[in-house]
């Protein structure tokens, strides 16, 4: 992917998503599940990352969409709840632009997110449409994939304020960045401090003799207590041989 221009690299998105619709799809549970008639969900969410194809399930089951995605989301996440993407400040995913961009970046920003809008609309869009209608075969009122997009109800960004560049933000468009991160638990107190140190002597068996003894006392002077275990620790790994 490094060596790919960023018109190659969204190509190369496009089709792998193409890609992975088809997989998908036609597993056989899946199917099972978009062909069943007594199930039902309150809620649908589904990743968003070139796999438009998935939002068939929000309309077979009725219910709600949320999208969810990995990254800090890519400008046509916003047109599906309204939020504005302004090229001005507001850098393309795959540029390593700031926000405090000068006017050919701005220019190039500008015309790299036209691009994939509009190749989106005529290329990307119409591929998942058609995996979309080839396999959600169940009804003949299914709609196409771009009006489908636009029911989404809340969009799910991993990222957070404090480690990327302003960005206008509707309601319904949210930054969760550590989400899944839990509160820190206190460390646990090393009671048996010989016990440790004889467990780290076993790790420098393939070193020289010298090069150990000055890392146990590096160890021992750092823990504060090297007076105490220092001469221990060593008179142990001697002892071994």
């Amino acid at each position: 992917m490094e060596q790919l221009n960023k018109i190659q690299m969204t190509f190369m998105m496009w089709g792998m998503g193409e890609a992975v619709c088809h997989h998908v799809l036609q597993e056989e549970n899946v199917q099972k599940l978009i062909h069943s008639t007594d199930l039902h969900f309150d809620l649908i969410i589904t990743e968003a990352f070139f796999n438009e194809c998935f939002l068939g399930f929000a309309h077979k089951f009725k219910a709600p969409l949320i999208q969810v995605c990995t990254y800090g989301g890519s400008d046509f996440m916003a047109d599906w709840v309204g939020s504005p993407n302004p090229y001005s400040y507001v850098p393309d995913e795959f540029i390593d632009y700031t926000d405090k961009m000068n006017f050919w970046q701005r220019m190039y920003n500008t015309v790299l997110g036209t691009f994939k809008h509009v190749g989106r609309q005529m290329i990307h869009l119409p591929r998942q449409n058609a995996a979309l209608q080839k396999y959600f075969n169940y009804t003949d009122d299914l709609p196409p994939l771009w009006e489908l997009e636009y029911k989404t109800s809340l969009v799910l960004l991993n990222t957070h304020h404090s480690l990327s560049y302003p960005k206008p933000l509707m309601p319904n468009y949210v930054q969760v960045g550590g989400m899944h991160m839990k509160p820190p638990k206190k460390l646990p107190q090393v009671r048996n401090v010989k016990l440790t140190f004889l467990i780290c002597v076993r790790s420098f068996e393939s070193v020289c003799f010298v090069t150990s003894v000055r890392l146990i006392l590096l160890v021992c002077r750092l823990v504060g207590n090297w007076r105490i275990f220092g001469r221990q620790a060593v008179l142990c790994y001697v002892f071994r041989y």
